[in-house]
């Protein structure tokens, strides 16, 4: 059994669609995981003493273009050479809505070998997804980067022509003593500077297995009486901001600014996908017809058997070939090992693995345990896992999941039928984003059975109209969408996707909420539930305490409706029951 031994909360950044700094938005549930396409990135509260002088990369079109970028510099876009997998994980800096975070982070990469021992790193930091290379040197052992190097042009739309240029340098921890604004206390803070020319190098070391590393130690620092652990040099960015004379306006020249995001540590390790992946030998037969169902979501899987060893394949839509191997025991029992690889995903940056969790997230386990009934055709877990789909093998970082899977074979057919109802789980009225809507949508259909949630869809209505999300409202959808997928989610307005969806409505009067889901079925027909439509007074006075009213009992429960005895971190329903038997229902986030 592992332990994860850092957590990622996910309230704390980006999900994989899309953010608006600086607007008020629920917070996501504190599971120790983030969705890929956001900064995955591992948080520790920001070291107190280190200040960013320079302003977030969304302010910079308030600084006057210089176009400070010389004529022989140039994004180094598509080297020539031969191109290397690498798993690439760091320690260091990078900006966190608009100030400076310590983070570990992990992701794919390559690095392309070219002719002359020169080498080509892609996206040289981490947290600065540039889509360029930095080109080192190979002396034996060693790679040296020498710099400052261009690695990226940013345009924000009001420059076009004169995009701000970002250099990768090396770095040096700086301090000075400033007064604080708000006690008016002398303090020491400290900032990171571009090294003369001279010392503007990075030297990597290539080790007997291939990986390859960058080390820079850190010191402890005295800052105001309290110890700071702090590298003395990182590798940065750093762009050019002007100096004005502040009587004139003339420009007199300008000065290096770090842009925020650094490494200290580099470890590239080489990865092979095609010796990672599970090879299905050509005599095993793949059965369609089995329905992998979890709390969050159903998909219909191939399974196939060859002696003791049993192979699924199609847990993941982005390698729909790729598949995971356990064994079954002569006790029955099938175990499926943690850690499999699923592939390499270019577009989100990650070598994707399917490994095992606890229900909640908390640990990181060896193998899921089945009971495997060879006659029902079932497997039926011995806990509540959950399998998750993940970018890093050591902290979750998920792309997909899968909490509390069964495995069970259906009957060709047995899916054509109605979907069951949905259900209105809460309400909160508009506290300055929109209206909250919370709708359980079940994923079975009025028979009992599994329903493939990639032909599911659902509909919402408004006060008895069916609702279009148009996408100057609903910034982050693709398209304008009246029939939405049932897995869909923008990371905002659609908050969780179905079964348990979180959706926020950006129009006023609404009386009437409605709900109507549908499964498009192999046969051409589309399958539907009943319309359930919600009296939005009447649902809000069983949620309703009066003044004073004691609280005579309290619940909590989960998303998917469940109730919780004992809550740890996350985000709940809280029903707090009153004397006289009404009740305040109202979400809430544990720390």
């Amino acid at each position: 059994m592992r332990k994860i031994l850092t957590l990622i909360l996910a309230g704390s950044l980006m999900t994989a669609w899309g953010q608006h700094p600086g607007t008020a938005k629920v917070p996501a549930p504190q599971r120790p995981g983030t969705a890929i396409g956001a900064d995955a990135q591992t948080q520790h509260p920001a070291t107190p003493s280190l200040i960013q002088k320079t302003p977030p990369r969304s302010d910079l079109h308030r600084a006057p273009r210089l176009g400070q970028s010389r004529a022989e510099d140039q994004l180094i876009l598509a080297p020539e050479g031969e191109k290397r997998l690498y798993d690439f994980t760091s320690e260091g800096f990078y900006i966190y809505w608009g100030s400076i975070t310590y983070g570990r982070t992990s992701t794919a990469t390559n690095i392309v070998w070219g002719t002359n021992d020169d080498v080509y790193f892609y996206n040289p930091l981490t947290n600065l997804g540039t889509e360029s290379y930095s080109v080192g040197h190979v002396d034996g052992d060693k790679i040296t980067l020498q710099m400052p190097q261009l690695i990226d042009l940013y345009d924000d739309g009001f420059y076009p022509d004169n995009p701000v240029p970002f250099y990768l340098s090396k770095m040096q921890l700086t301090q000075w003593e400033r007064e604080n604004p708000d006690t008016g206390e002398t303090e020491m803070v400290f900032d990171y500077v571009p090294v003369a020319d001279e010392d503007n190098y990075a030297t990597y070391t290539i080790q007997a297995d291939g990986t390859i590393t960058l080390d820079w130690p850190r010191a402890n620092i005295n800052a105001n009486n309290q110890l700071v652990e702090l590298p003395e040099y990182i590798l940065g960015s750093y762009y050019d901001m002007p100096i004005e004379d502040e009587d004139t306006g003339e420009i007199l020249g300008t000065e290096r600014y770090w842009y925020g995001v650094a490494d200290w540590q580099q470890t590239y390790t080489l990865v092979d996908p095609d010796q990672l992946e599970v090879k299905i030998p050509d005599t095993v037969d793949m059965d369609p017809n089995w329905v992998l169902a979890s709390d969050s979501g159903t998909r219909f899987v191939k399974v196939g058997f060859d002696g003791e060893d049993v192979y699924l394949q199609g847990i993941c839509d982005l390698f729909p070939d790729a598949a995971i191997k356990g064994q079954i025991d002569t006790d029955g029992m099938a175990r499926f090992p943690s850690d499999q690889f699923l592939g390499y995903t270019e577009y989100y940056g990650y070598f994707l693995y399917l490994i095992v969790a606890d229900y909640d997230w908390r640990e990181l386990l060896d193998e899921i345990e089945f009971v495997y009934d060879a006659d029902a055709k079932t497997f039926t877990p011995i806990e509540e896992y959950s399998w998750v789909i993940s970018g890093n093998l050591q902290t979750i970082i998920y792309y997909a999941y899968y909490d509390d899977p069964h495995i069970s074979y259906q009957t060709p057919g047995d899916d054509l039928a109605n979907p069951v109802d949905p259900s209105l789980v809460y309400y909160l009225p508009d506290w300055g984003y929109g209206e909250e809507f919370g709708w359980l949508i079940p994923h079975v259909n009025v028979d009992g059975f599994q329903l493939d949630t990639s032909r599911m869809y659902y509909n919402i209505y408004v006060n008895y109209e069916l609702y279009t999300f148009y996408t100057d409202e609903y910034m982050e959808f693709p398209e304008d969408m009246v029939d939405i997928p049932y897995d869909f989610t923008d990371g905002w307005d659609i908050y969780f996707p179905a079964p348990d969806l979180d959706l926020f409505l950006h129009c006023q009067g609404i009386d009437v909420i409605g709900c109507q889901s549908f499964y498009r079925g192999s046969d051409g027909v589309t399958y539907r539930s009943n319309p359930v439509h919600v009296n939005l007074e009447e649902f809000l006075g069983m949620n309703v305490a009066k003044p004073d009213m004691e609280v005579r009992r309290v619940d909590y429960y989960n998303l998917r409706g469940q109730r919780v005895d004992r809550p740890g971190p996350g985000l709940y329903l809280r029903v707090s029951t009153m004397a006289d038997g009404s009740r305040l229902t109202e979400k809430v986030a544990i720390p």
